[in-house]
C-alpha cells in the first residue's frame, strides 16, 4: 500500500510502481481469455547453485526489467523448484506451471514456453 508519506518521499514513485506490478501479478487470474493471451512475459529461471544474496538480487533485476518493459515476470519453472521457497514468499510471482495452466484454461494457441520471449537465466562464470 502507498501512504501519503510515501507520495512524498524520493522513493514514493518506485514504491507505486513496485505495488502497480504487484497488483498486475495479482490480478492474471481475473484477466479476460483475449487479454491473458496477449500478456507479454519475461521467464528468470533461477540458478540451484546460487545463495540467498544472488537470488534476491536476480529476481529483484529481473522485476525491474519487467517493470521497464512492461511486461510479466515468471519466477521458476515450478514453486517446488524455486530456491529458498521455505524462507521467501513469491506469492506476486507465479511460476511457469502455473502461467500455463492459466493460458491453457484461457484457451491460448501457443504455450508460453514455445513463444518466442526472453528468458533470464544466471551467468556461467
Amino acid at each position: 500500500n502507498v501512504t501519503s508519506s510515501d507520495r512524498t518521499s524520493e522513493y514514493g514513485p518506485i514504491r507505486a510502481t513496485a505495488a502497480r506490478f504487484t497488483a498486475r501479478h495479482a490480478a492474471l487470474t481475473s484477466l479476460p481469455a483475449a487479454e491473458l493471451c496477449s500478456e507479454r512475459w519475461i521467464l528468470y529461471a533461477g540458478d540451484e547453485n546460487y545463495g540467498l544474496g544472488n537470488v534476491l538480487y536476480d529476481v529483484a533485476s529481473a522485476a525491474a526489467l519487467a517493470m521497464a518493459l512492461n511486461r510479466s515476470l515468471v519466477y521458476g519453472r515450478t514453486r517446488a523448484g524455486r530456491k529458498f521457497e521455505s524462507l521467501l514468499s513469491w506469492q506476486a510471482l507465479p511460476s511457469l506451471d502455473e502461467v500455463e495452466s492459466l493460458r491453457r484454461s484461457a484457451g491460448c494457441r501457443r504455450r508460453l514456453i514455445e513463444a518466442r520471449g526472453v528468458t533470464l537465466a544466471p551467468d556461467r562464470c
